[in-house]
């Protein structure tokens, strides 16, 4: 249309703006603030969003655009003079906040959007949380509600009190940090994958499974052993089958140091708040006493003294045998969303490779033997060369654009080159040494780094930064050409089988570049290509998936 632009003029536009906007400089500052050290209030403002109802002009753009500004072309600034104009008097409109859930709403929005929903919504929230850890109740502003004609001293009056309500009304998530109520979902996805805290998730999943066992079958939840027993079992439960005794039983078992490695003795509802269930006792009443209960046994739960998190009582001696409990912190990779590349047969191989790295390094923390580490290691090269020739595969089969495709293969060089330089410090032992205790063993020395070899903190930091090196980007970037590819059956059959990994299968790119006539290959990388794949093939190691 000569009046304007078409749909896709506009889809391009966006795409190639957002991209421009965010990839390179926005990265490059995240990054720089991921490295330093925050303060607790700093880290609450990251936390945070800021108010985008209204317009906020840069300090360059206002220098940039002044009528001092250098550089800046007529054309350019009457066209900011014209738009954000057009943004000012559009502003114009009061925007409100939510006394409770902290969101901006025009006036009229605001009448639509009922506070004792909003309440109940939020409490649904935090709920499943101890009750020290929730806010205050949220209170309206003493002021009223302004509307559309109101000046600005009510509106900011308003804002102010609202904004006041929404800070006391935030909760304790159980890493320690105070989080809005509107937060607590997303926040409680980021603090799962922190293993050093029991995250608000991982009390969420446990209450829900137990609440709604509780709601289907009309059951009780002892506030002792936090298991849900039949109402009309549960008074025996506690005293005749003793309950108090056999939770005493299992603390004796634990050390006695840390104290709260043993837990604590589990005090019961408050009876004038939350009377004991009956038979004739409501669903409500029969909730909320199970809502209580649940709460006084999480404050009771044992308190793991390595990796913090809060564990059943009768599951904390075995929680302690596990090996990355037992004086070791948890060294094992984890794998988490960021990782899906979209397609079954890519994200299956990289979790397979997960888990034998993870077993990689169990060998260095069990201070396996020498032959047993190297076969770890070879089984390492087996799988990934193996993993990028069928990644290659899927590249020519879907047609990969050129440009990709020519990086893609690229990095598979460079990664296979690094590992193969690790493998061979890893492997680098003395002819005298006929094991590599002295190498990897972390407990006398957490700084043992033997010139012979690696110890399990370097192969730790290895693992986990060339995996991830793997994965996020070009891995990613394939699984995104190849779904919104149109593919047929026989293709997503493909796509959602696993290859055998039994063998090891070189992929094209290295076969040319590790290749007598291999442009830019140094001698030291094809020595050590020829010196251990030739061990795979005289091994053909069997790669546990």
């Amino acid at each position: 249309n000569n009046n304007g632009v078409n749909v896709n003029q506009v889809e391009s536009f966006v795409k190639s703006w957002l991209t421009e906007h965010i990839i390179g400089p926005d990265k490059a500052l995240g990054e720089f603030i991921q490295r330093c050290v925050v303060s607790d209030s700093d880290q609450q403002l990251l936390n945070s969003v800021p108010d985008m109802s209204k317009m906020v002009v840069a300090p360059s753009l206002l220098e940039y655009f002044s009528e001092e500004g250098i550089g800046v072309s007529s054309s350019d600034k009457s066209l900011w003079d014209h738009y954000s104009l057009l943004v000012n008097n559009s502003q114009r409109n009061v925007h409100l906040m939510c006394y409770v859930c902290g969101e901006m709403f025009t006036a009229e929005e605001l009448s639509q959007h009922p506070s004792d929903i909003c309440i109940e919504t939020q409490m649904n929230i935090v709920k499943l949380l101890p009750f020290e850890n929730h806010g205050k109740k949220p209170q309206a502003p003493q002021v009223e509600i302004p509307t559309s004609e109101s000046d600005s001293g009510c509106v900011d009056e308003y804002n102010r009190q609202a904004l006041e309500s929404v800070e006391n009304f935030k909760c304790k998530c159980l890493c320690g940090l105070l989080i809005r109520t509107n937060l607590l979902s997303e926040h409680a996805k980021n603090c799962s994958d922190c293993s050093k805290y029991q995250s608000a998730t991982k009390i969420q999943t446990l209450v829900r499974g137990k609440l709604d066992k509780v709601k289907l079958n009309r059951l009780v939840i002892c506030f002792m052993c936090g298991n849900p027993i039949d109402m009309r079992e549960i008074v025996s439960h506690q005293q005749q089958s003793n309950c108090f005794a056999q939770c005493e039983f299992l603390r004796s078992e634990l050390p006695s140091t840390p104290s709260n490695i043993r837990g604590s003795i589990a005090i019961g509802p408050d009876s004038n708040s939350f009377p004991f269930p009956s038979q004739s006792s409501s669903a409500e009443s029969l909730r909320l006493y199970n809502e209580a209960a649940l709460s006084c046994y999480r404050l009771s739960m044992c308190v793991c003294p390595i990796c913090k998190s809060r564990v059943d009582l009768d599951k904390m001696k075995r929680h302690l045998q596990r090996h990355d409990c037992n004086g070791e912190v948890d060294r094992s990779l984890h794998w988490v969303d960021q990782l899906d590349c979209g397609i079954i047969r890519i994200d299956d191989i990289h979790k397979a490779l997960v888990n034998h790295l993870n077993e990689l390094i169990s060998c260095y923390v069990r201070n396996e033997s020498f032959d047993k580490l190297q076969s770890m290691w070879i089984g390492t090269l087996s799988h990934t060369n193996t993993h990028f020739a069928d990644e290659e595969m899927l590249m020519q089969r879907f047609q990969y654009e050129d440009s990709a495709w020519g990086i893609h293969r690229q990095k598979h060089v460079e990664l296979i080159c690094i590992l193969l330089r690790f493998i061979d410090q890893a492997l680098n032992i003395n002819e005298n040494n006929n094991n590599y205790n002295n190498i990897s063993n972390n407990n006398n020395s957490n700084n043992n780094n033997n010139n012979n070899g690696v110890n399990v903190n370097q192969v730790e930091s290895f693992v986990k930064s060339w995996l991830t090196e793997h994965i996020i980007g070009p891995d990613k970037a394939l699984g995104e050409f190849i779904q919104r590819c149109v593919v047929s059956d026989s293709d997503q059959q493909l796509l959602n089988s696993v290859p055998d990994m039994s063998k090891m299968v070189v992929a094209p790119s290295l076969l040319e570049y590790f290749s007598e006539e291999g442009i830019g290959v140094s001698s030291s990388d094809k020595s050590l290509w020829d010196h251990y794949s030739s061990i795979v093939y005289f091994k053909q190691i069997d790669f546990q998936q």
